[in-house]
């Protein structure tokens, strides 16, 4: 493929705003593949070819604690909303573009500073960026002096250990508070049911970014918002939809509180709300994922299998996981839901229409609605109002 021809690719699957210097940077990374020629190229083939050339587009550049006012903020929202926290329920973060890790580990180190050991086993950190070296540097949490030039010395002797080389090394105690994912922003969001976050960080990533692409994925971070979740963005990114989201009351801070669903988005029957599903992703791989399900037939083998191949964006492959596992115990409520959602997500919205109605019909039959489902987290009522809000979506 010629170079113009690939930077269009990547501007259209990425939303990116094409750099007079991206012919230059593509040029070793167009070297190797020439060198190292594909007999054909299929989606798959074409998806990991785009990945490795955006990796020398992408931009690394941030350090601890950037925006120090917006952690304040944070951490003032976290402390409130650990109050109304049910029993057993988690409060999910994303950092989204995170580059080499310093924003998401930075979101850890002000919760550990500030939290109780209880309240902090209750939080779940993500960090997702495309480019593969940077989640590498991120995962291994060794940084030089530069990254540390908003941090005070003594939250750096609290979080970090000095090597022998000069660099600092994170604490295992808030490495082991995030989980790094290797994937774009677009790809990532759509992992999540509605309302599963209580805050997404998305600071300097859409100014390389086209306004349209920026504009749809607010969108979707609102969709993976809990109503007044909140979302940080840079004093230079372009601001959300005011139709979504409304400034929070500390306006120096750059954050934005999400408003409730318009009115003609709530579901009229049954009157609920969006929430989250509270089963997180399995970390398997989708290898290790197949040799479970090699063994005699378990449902939740194929349910972790389909987990995994959602994580990589195999929503075909993942809605026939989940079909099994529906196959093999149809009262498990939890199951369907992600067979209705996988087959949302790949575009078979009839298909996904009938889990839908079923599930309806099945929870509303639940009794009490606070009932614990197959995954001992959720409850009836819960899934109930992720159900129903994605039928609205299906619709």
């Amino acid at each position: 493929m010629e170079t113009n021809h690939i930077i269009e690719l990547i501007s259209g699957r990425y939303g990116l705003v094409p750099r007079d210097d991206w012919s230059r940077r593509l040029e070793s990374t167009l070297q190797t593949m020439v060198e190292n020629p594909r007999a054909g190229v299929n989606d798959v083939q074409l998806d990991a070819m785009l990945r490795e050339c955006i990796a020398p587009l992408t931009v690394p550049e941030s350090y601890f604690f950037r925006h120090p006012e917006q952690f304040k903020v944070l951490v003032e929202y976290v402390r409130q909303r650990l109050r109304d926290l049910a029993p057993g329920e988690r409060m999910y973060f994303l950092s989204a573009g995170c580059a080499e890790g310093q924003e998401p580990y930075t979101i850890a180190m002000a919760f550990a500073d500030h939290l109780s050991p209880t309240d902090l086993s209750r939080i779940v950190i993500f960090g997702s960026d495309i480019n593969k070296h940077y989640i590498a540097k991120a995962e291994a949490g060794v940084y030089a002096n530069w990254s540390f030039r908003g941090m005070d010395e003594a939250t750096i002797q609290r979080h970090f250990t000095r090597r022998e080389d000069g660099q600092l090394e994170i604490s295992p105690r808030i490495r082991d508070m995030v989980k790094f994912k290797c994937l774009s922003v677009q790809e990532h969001l759509t992992l999540f049911v509605p309302s599963w976050f209580d805050g997404v960080f998305f600071r300097n990533v859409g100014i390389y970014m086209n306004a349209e692409a920026q504009k749809g994925l607010y969108r979707r971070i609102r969709f993976v918002l809990r109503s007044g979740g909140l979302l940080f963005v840079s004093p230079s990114d372009m601001p959300p939809d005011r139709k979504q989201f409304v400034h929070h009351p500390d306006e120096s801070a750059a954050v934005y509180v999400a408003r409730e669903h318009e009115p003609e988005e709530v579901p009229l029957s049954p009157r609920v709300t969006p929430t989250m599903v509270r089963q997180p992703f399995h970390e398997a791989t989708v290898a290790a994922a197949d040799a479970a399900v090699a063994k005699p037939e378990d449902p939740q083998d194929y349910i972790e299998r389909g987990q995994a191949n959602m994580e990589g964006g195999l929503y075909e492959e993942a809605a026939a996981d989940f079909r099994q596992a529906v196959f093999l115990n149809e009262s498990d409520h939890i199951a369907r839901y992600w067979y209705a959602f996988s087959l949302q997500q790949s575009c078979m919205p009839r298909r996904a229409l009938i889990q839908v109605n079923h599930l309806v019909q099945k929870l509303v039959a639940v009794q009490p609605q606070s009932t614990l489902l197959s995954d001992g987290l959720t409850t009836a009522e819960e899934l109930l109002r992720a159900v129903v809000d994605l039928r609205t979506r299906i619709r």
